[in-house]
């Protein structure tokens, strides 16, 4: 066969390959049927792949279809971005149209859950009967998927997408986000629980906050609250602002102490993200958890982390040995390194950390001091890594550390949920996620 024919197969396979076909056949293509100005304007009977588009001039306001389920109810999508939720509609120069994000119907009856992308109808959750709640379709406004993120290269879906090029991998960042979304409803359903996840890489900072303030705006107050936490750590400062915007959300009213905030360790929570836990009213750990010492940390001349703890703790060797032996021109060349504005800055840090843990644990009761005195003692934990499991945890002094069997269905869904979490930032720093909204940065 020459080259040029060969050639000129290959394009024709490209050009009638599955996946570009049903583009090509008008009648499996979702497709633009007409633009009209006025709602009263859509015929009451639409038909199959066909959807109207109500707008202006300037803007679009509505689209309007029959559910791909085929139970004849409707669907009414806001295109006015003034308006929320809102979705973004895309229609290619065949007619052919793409939606984002999914389109998401639940009622009392039924519950459809697909993508359309592509003019082609992707079920996430097939038409079943719901629960008695009222789930309502909302625009997942805050979705930020990046190309390539979203579940393993190992995954099948990830491998076929990827010989699709950027719209493929841009389709399982989509696919994973409500394969999460999915998972998160389901534990709440087992719980009881509204499920907010924070998992980061990066250095709990203001940001954080603001974004956690942000997803709990669209949760329902007084609800209790459950927070999937992964992080190495960051500002107690933040770290205190975080249990405080989550005990508020869980209890408007905190004077009564009836605040229901409860942490789930899947990994590690380092630090900072100890103290948050520590500010919750139930841990729930496992063999596979850790929480740590939160001793501050500063950087130092060399660039690598050293322990306030251990600065001071050499400092006051130094003072000791110089006072022993004031004439020692040695020991008085040491002492005399030690910057006392930085020893100064370091004792305040000591006493902040110190004093931020006794606060979030005096709302639980008994001993608030023991566990605050071991987390940041370097001669107990002389690594600031070090792994604190829940048996020490329980120790040391923490009461509202809980066991839970790494058996136990539940907590093989936090730690389902946390590995997709965790591949989704895979060359991002972190990830807020509830049911309704994501914020990755």
């Amino acid at each position: 066969m020459s080259p040029r024919l060969d050639a000129l197969l290959h394009r024709l396979r490209l050009l009638f390959a599955p996946r570009r076909l049903h583009t090509l056949l008008p009648s499996r293509a979702w497709r633009l049927e007409a633009t009209v100005s006025d709602m009263d304007e859509v015929p009451p009977h639409i038909g199959s792949r066909r959807a109207y588009l109500v707008a202006t001039a300037r803007r679009h306001k509505w689209l309007v279809f029959d559910c791909p389920c085929g139970t004849g109810h409707r669907i009414v999508l806001n295109l006015d971005r003034a308006r929320r939720p809102v979705w973004t509609l895309r229609v290619s120069k065949r007619g052919v149209l793409t939606l984002h994000p999914s389109v998401d119907y639940r009622d009392d009856r039924l519950a459809c859950h697909y993508v359309l992308m592509d003019g082609r109808v992707q079920w996430i959750e097939r038409p079943e009967l719901a629960s008695s709640e009222v789930w309502h379709a909302m625009s997942d406004t805050e979705v930020r998927p990046t190309i390539g993120q979203g579940m393993p290269e190992t995954d099948p879906l990830h491998a076929a997408a990827s010989r699709r090029g950027a719209r493929g991998l841009a389709r399982v960042a989509l696919l994973a986000r409500h394969r999460r979304k999915a998972l998160i409803r389901q534990i709440e359903a087992t719980t009881g629980r509204t499920l907010l996840c924070y998992v980061s890489r990066g250095l709990i900072d203001r940001r954080d906050a603001y974004d956690l303030d942000r997803v709990v705006d669209e949760i329902e107050p007084g609800l209790p609250i459950t927070l999937l936490l992964h992080t190495p750590g960051g500002d107690v400062d933040v770290a205190e602002r975080v249990v405080d915007i989550l005990r508020k959300a869980s209890s408007p009213d905190l004077d009564d102490g009836s605040a229901d905030l409860e942490v789930v360790i899947p990994d590690f929570s380092k630090s900072a993200g100890t103290l948050i836990a520590l500010g919750a009213s139930g841990i729930k750990m496992s063999d596979s958890s850790e929480l740590g010492p939160i001793d501050p940390q500063f950087r130092h001349a060399s660039g690598l982390p050293v322990s306030a703890a251990a600065v001071l703790r050499a400092y006051k060797t130094a003072e000791m040995a110089y006072a022993n032996e004031p004439g020692n021109r040695a020991l008085a060349d040491a002492f005399a390194k030690f910057d006392p504005v930085l020893i100064a800055a370091m004792n305040q840090a000591m006493s902040r950390a110190r004093t931020c843990a006794e606060n979030l644990l005096k709302r639980h009761g008994g001993s608030y001091t023991a566990a605050p005195a071991a987390l940041v003692d370097v001669n107990r934990f002389p690594s600031h890594g070090q792994m604190i499991d829940w048996r020490t945890a329980k120790e040391i002094g923490i009461p509202q550390v809980h066991y839970m069997d790494r058996r136990d269905l539940l907590w093989k869904r936090y730690r389902r949920l946390y590995h997709h979490l965790a591949t989704a930032i895979s060359t991002d720093v972190r990830v807020i996620e509830s049911r309704r909204c994501t914020f990755i940065a």
